[in-house]
């Protein structure tokens, strides 16, 4: 008996999504059993068409009758066509669909079509030799999927990626200049990433990547994953700060080829450093860091002890760290006492006692080293009064 999943295999991952195929299988298969395939589409619209329903089917597709209001190339699943129609639908031009039909099909019916025919009942493929063709990529993405909608997020991933080279190859002309892009995935894979690019825009990519460049340095997501893990041992109210701050980034950030596993902060942040931080984490990040440290945790001297070497660990200059301290050296706990000794006297009083309108956000340092400021004066007309030298 058919389940739902047992058309998910490598070789309609490798025909449909790589190659770009178009498939004619029989014998008939319920349509339950054929849409789990459509997560090898995702590069497409997909369009159920059901031959029994149509009249003149291969004309309607031919002359663009069927209007699917979509930016994407559509995808046909035909079910229920008598050989008659199978042959004129394959001979239709720019033509992507898997046929599901009854009849038996021969070498004859595809003799001269590039549709590649799977025999239900024996598990085979009548004109495609997979003998020499590797498939541990696609095996490995299917295995490492747990559900039909993982398994569409990682293909997604890839089509995503495809998308990038090609806006790039077209700038460029050259597929070396944008190696880098291939990185997150093994150096094994990268030539059959290519050819999706190749097969899905119809245009002629170089797939041979020079030695020196297929070598990604290993290290990098493990040494930036690393970093992140000593951070959360080191403070984890600091740590926790940066999560927030990573949220926060990652909510103006708009790149469409982040993967459903790189939104989670830790991911995030290695594709960050990976891809658009390559040379250090910006500034205005590091700010909004220290600010919201020095707001929300009333840091002692220990916790700046440990934020700088948090920031050492993240590859951030002895020149930068000092800099980053002195720009925010005058901002106090607003509700730290304050105590004032000379030879006659000792006078307290606290921040609170002063008239404290509303306190700006410490993100708006300009507004909050004013608001600081401003208190000093007041504190400079209480001493005054108080005659204290």
């Amino acid at each position: 008996m058919d389940t739902e999943y047992d058309i998910i295999s490598p070789e309609f991952f490798y025909l449909l999504f790589f190659k770009q195929k178009s498939l004619i299988i029989y014998p008939y298969i319920d349509l339950k059993h054929l849409i789990p395939l459509e997560c090898f589409l995702v590069s497409y619209n997909i369009e159920k068409l059901d031959g029994t329903a149509l009249y003149n089917l291969s004309e309607i597709i031919e002359y663009g009758s069927i209007s699917t209001h979509n930016h994407n190339p559509t995808f046909f699943i035909i079910t229920n066509v008598n050989r008659e129609e199978i042959e004129k639908l394959i001979k239709i031009k720019n033509f992507h669909c898997i046929i599901n039909t009854k009849e038996e099909v021969s070498d004859n019916l595809i003799s001269n079509s590039d549709f590649i025919v799977y025999n239900k009942k024996t598990k085979t493929f009548l004109n495609q030799d997979f003998s020499n063709i590797d498939l541990s990529f696609e095996t490995e993405i299917i295995q490492k999927s747990s559900s039909l909608e993982f398994l569409a997020d990682e293909i997604q991933s890839i089509k995503n990626l495809g998308n990038r080279i090609y806006l790039e190859f077209n700038k460029t002309g050259k597929i070396k200049d944008n190696i880098y892009l291939l990185s997150e995935f093994k150096p094994q894979y990268h030539k059959k990433i290519l050819e999706f690019v190749s097969s899905y825009y119809d245009i002629v990519i170089p797939v041979y990547i020079p030695k020196e460049l297929n070598q990604p340095n290993k290290n990098t997501g493990s040494k930036i994953i690393k970093q992140y893990q000593k951070i959360q041992k080191i403070n984890l109210k600091i740590f926790s700060i940066f999560k927030t701050l990573l949220q926060d980034y990652k909510k103006n950030f708009d790149d469409s080829n982040l993967t459903t596993k790189q939104l989670f902060p830790k991911n995030f942040f290695v594709y960050l450093r990976e891809h658009h931080w390559k040379n250090g984490i910006p500034r205005k990040f590091l700010n909004n860091w220290h600010s919201r440290l020095i707001s929300q945790m009333n840091p002692n001297d220990e916790d700046h002890t440990e934020f700088k070497q948090i920031l050492t660990i993240l590859d951030v200059s002895e020149q930068e760290i000092n800099s980053l301290f002195k720009k925010n050296s005058s901002i106090k706990d607003k509700t730290k006492p304050l105590i004032i000794n000379n030879s006659n006297s000792s006078i307290d009083f606290n921040l609170k006692d002063i008239d404290n309108k509303e306190i700006p956000s410490i993100n708006n340092i300009t507004k909050f080293e004013k608001w600081i400021l401003n208190k000093l004066d007041q504190i400079d007309s209480i001493l005054d009064k108080k005659h204290l030298p």
